[in-house]
């Protein structure tokens, strides 16, 4: 079987963060397929309405991410960014609430969504 795909298509950031409620995915020095794919997933199963990726230095979207995410590829929108730190103070400034997600954290993202965690540099 052959099958003829056309290439990812891209949009530029700036659509994104046009949508009413912006819940973005910003992924950054992933280099490992498998763990983009898997992201991809959860995110397109988390309502993510936009996946932000760098142009450079991490993972492609490739056939071993596409089979990892399991059809979600399909399902999300892509902007490619020159840079990472860029993007992220372009979505606060469009009053985008950023959150870094690391294992290690003593922080749980759950107190985040419940409201029990408060930000005191945004005063909520």
């Amino acid at each position: 079987m052959l099958a003829f795909a056309s290439r990812l298509e891209t949009v530029p950031l700036e659509s994104l963060l046009e949508k009413k409620h912006p819940f973005l995915l910003v992924c950054d020095g992933g280099d490992r397929s498998r763990n983009l794919g898997a992201m991809l997933r959860s995110a397109d199963g988390a309502g993510v309405t936009g996946v932000v990726v760098p142009r450079h230095r991490s993972a492609r979207i490739s056939p071993t991410v596409t089979k990892t995410a399991a059809g979600a590829i399909e399902y999300l929108t892509f902007s490619d960014v020159g840079g990472v730190p860029s993007a992220i103070e372009s979505n606060e400034q469009g009053r985008c609430l950023t959150v870094g997600l690391a294992g290690e954290s003593k922080d749980s993202l759950y107190d985040l969504i419940s409201g029990r965690f408060r930000c005191p540099h945004r005063g909520w």
